[in-house]
């Protein structure tokens, strides 16, 4: 497939350093993002983002992609690459502003290679508004994917947590600087994701969110601390603390996602808290 995009490569425009574009250019990296994604035999990959086409092509020559693109000077490239590839769809639209009735029925897996600037942004509207997808691979950069992978430690994050509750991190890799154009500044990781059947936490996203950004406020101050600050009494917090086991000393980050989860949803119904703040 490859020959393809030599063929018109000369349409590619250049990075637009505005959308935080670094095209991706190792044959190697797209064709190993591109095993996992395609692994358990999906209808097509969605891919967000295809811009200049390594991954893009990488996927095409597994089968089917359907990739949606926001940058419209792209579009005389995969146009004409299209006439080529019929198993190729292009939706030309902010990936932001689509739901999963946007895209073709049928089983998909997605991956991505991200903007830097807004990559957690758009993981995370992925796992609300597409709840279909079983396998994810995306590119971020390496301190996101930290952040996202951290399991204690200052690392750990209302992100890393929310992360958690809806996929499971199966592995990742780093990837150097040159293997873009331009080389970004820093260094990057393909996250592989699984998405969870039943989330560790089964509440709204949003409210979720909310609450763990809460949690997380003020990282050196205990999650008692946090909680004062959302809102909820001393009575309230002493008393579901002691519930769930926890010591009135501890931090937001030793405390796991499912503890978490007792914490809100206790917060949400006990009737010592019914009156406090609700997320």
């Amino acid at each position: 497939m490859y020959e393809i995009r030599e063929k018109y490569k000369h349409l590619i425009p250049k990075p637009k350093k505005g959308l935080g574009q670094h095209f991706l250019k190792d044959h190697s990296v797209s064709r190993r993002i591109a095993d996992y994604v395609w692994k358990d035999g999906p209808d097509y990959i969605l891919e967000i983002g295809p811009g200049a086409g390594d991954l893009t092509f990488a996927l095409l020559e597994k089968g089917p992609v359907v990739a949606v693109e926001i940058d419209n000077r792209l579009k005389p490239f995969w146009e004409t690459v299209i006439k080529d590839v019929p198993h190729l769809t292009i939706i030309w639209a902010d990936f932001l502003k689509l739901r999963e009735d946007d895209i073709p029925t049928g089983t998909y897996n997605t991956t991505g290679n991200l903007p830097y600037m807004i990559g957690t942004t758009i993981i995370t509207h992925l796992v609300k508004y597409f709840p279909s997808w079983k396998l994810g691979a995306f590119m971020l950069q390496k301190e996101v994917t930290r952040r996202i992978k951290a399991q204690k430690g200052k690392e750990k994050s209302s992100l890393s947590i929310w992360m958690q509750t809806y996929t499971e991190i199966v592995s990742s890799f780093l990837v150097k600087p040159g293997a873009f154009s331009p080389p970004p500044k820093v260094m990057s990781e393909v996250i592989f994701l699984k998405r969870r059947e039943t989330p560790l936490c089964n509440i709204d996203y949003d409210k979720w969110e909310e609450f763990l950004k809460g949690v997380f406020r003020q990282k050196r101050k205990t999650l008692a601390n946090n909680l004062r600050n959302m809102g909820y009494s001393k009575q309230c917090i002493e008393h579901i603390l002691n519930v769930v086991g926890l010591k009135p000393t501890i931090r937001g980050e030793e405390v796991s996602v499912e503890t978490l989860c007792h914490v809100y949803t206790l917060l949400s119904t006990e009737n010592i808290c019914k009156n406090q703040y609700h997320t």
